[in-house]
């Protein structure tokens, strides 16, 4: 019977665990949505106010990267890096120091009001924005709609936010605490009862062994009857092959040189096929000398022109951080590269400029902020043939995709395939 009371509290205990990493996981991502959406208004704000400044051009160009959703956010340490290299440094040191600092909370025994007030209380009381909200009037005004949005989201992991209970009512027990402490006590009442009696006791326990003992005599013997079938069937197999000359390590050995006989056949067959192109490579120069001659000796009084090679003109584009539906806006995608947004490479490939290849941009900006945030930079647009790499040090494209472009975007037709290094 204790061994039950063992299993409900083993569960009790599991369930416990899954429950703080859900908590751990939902508060971080409300920490990154509130750091996103003032990031962008106050870049937003700063811009308005300053419309012939330096960060008014940055911002035009990173405005379509804050796609603040409370379960997608850009994390806030990515946001950090893309505002550093471009002109909003101030604010993204005040920043990640404040989200940083909220982030290491233990919020396993929170409830969802505490947890919604260690957020907002974290960023709207902290020194580093103590004057900074008073100034930027839009940013401070995001406090109410916040402290909804976030409640309303972590109520789902923390649990409802619970109305106050007067002093003088009585706290509900948990069902399942209930349940448990009832379990408890009617185990204590049979133990207690059957205490009384030794004589039963033994009884039980010899029935129950008897019982055992059977059901395991039956597994053991339809398992030995299983295995002297597969026993038998095995060694029949094993002597319609003449092995009589082979002990273990010269099957081995069969097996190794026959994986090396049918290595040398293909590497044959290779050559073959290498020895076969060749040929017909030069079947091709011959017949294309004696078709130039003919043509010299049917045409011997033209006047000789210079042919001129007509080489196709290779035009390549830079574009930014594709759409979520796996597209490029056009007027995004331009001739020069951008240092601090531009992640693929177009090459033209027809002469109407409409269609092109597309690729990685294997520099290392482009790395660190693909790795940190894979679902906004490469799922779009790329397939990744293997498993994510946040210390990777190269992406390198396997295969490039295509584009096609249609009105006022490009629309990827093939997505590349991408792989970690």
């Amino acid at each position: 019977m204790p061994i039950k009371i063992k299993l409900v509290a083993l569960l009790i205990l599991i369930s416990g665990f899954a429950n703080a990493a859900d908590k751990k996981d939902a508060f971080k991502k409300a920490v990154d949505y509130c750091n996103c959406r003032i990031a962008n208004t106050y870049c937003k704000q700063y811009s308005g106010m300053k419309p012939e400044s330096e960060e008014k051009k940055s911002y035009d160009k990173i405005d379509y990267i804050f796609k603040c959703s409370i379960s997608q956010s850009l994390s806030y340490d990515s946001i950090d890096n893309i505002l550093k290299r471009n002109n909003f440094s101030a604010f993204s040191k005040k920043s990640s120091t404040v989200m940083s600092r909220i982030l290491k909370e233990e919020v396993e025994s929170l409830s969802t009001e505490e947890a919604v007030s260690k957020i907002i209380s974290g960023i709207y009381e902290s020194a580093e924005f103590k004057d900074f909200f008073l100034q930027y009037s839009e940013v401070g005004s995001l406090k109410e709609p916040l402290t909804k949005e976030i409640s309303d989201y972590l109520s789902q992991s923390f649990g409802a936010i619970e109305s106050p209970v007067p002093n003088n009512s009585i706290a509900e027990t948990p069902q399942t605490e209930t349940e448990l402490q009832q379990e408890v006590k009617r185990l204590e009442r049979l133990i207690a009862e059957n205490k009384t009696s030794p004589f039963a006791i033994n009884w039980l326990s010899i029935i129950l062994m008897v019982i055992l003992s059977g059901v395991v005599y039956v597994i053991l013997k339809l398992k030995l009857t299983d295995l002297e079938e597969r026993t038998n069937r095995h060694r029949n197999e094993l002597n319609s092959i003449d092995t009589k000359k082979f002990s273990g390590s010269n099957q081995q050995s069969n097996q190794n040189s026959n994986i090396n006989d049918f290595k040398r056949s293909v590497e044959r067959n290779i050559s073959d096929l290498n020895s076969a192109i060749n040929s017909l490579q030069s079947e091709v120069g011959r017949l294309s000398l004696k078709t130039q001659s003919q043509s010299d000796f049917q045409q011997p009084y033209s006047n000789p022109t210079p042919q001129v090679e007509k080489q196709q003109r290779v035009e390549i584009l830079f574009a930014p951080i594709p759409n979520r539906d796996g597209s490029f806006n056009a007027s995004k995608v331009t001739s020069t590269e951008d240092q601090s947004a531009s992640f693929y490479k177009f090459t033209i490939t027809d002469s109407l400029s409409q269609k092109a290849t597309f690729e990685f941009l294997n520099v290392e900006r482009a790395i660190k902020d693909a790795t940190s945030s894979p679902e906004l930079i490469l799922n779009p647009v790329c397939r990744i043939k293997n498993a994510l790499n946040q210390n990777a040090k190269r992406i390198k494209t396997v295969k490039p995709g295509t584009v096609a472009k249609q009105n006022d975007k490009w629309i990827v037709d093939q997505p590349a395939e991408i792989e970690y290094e």
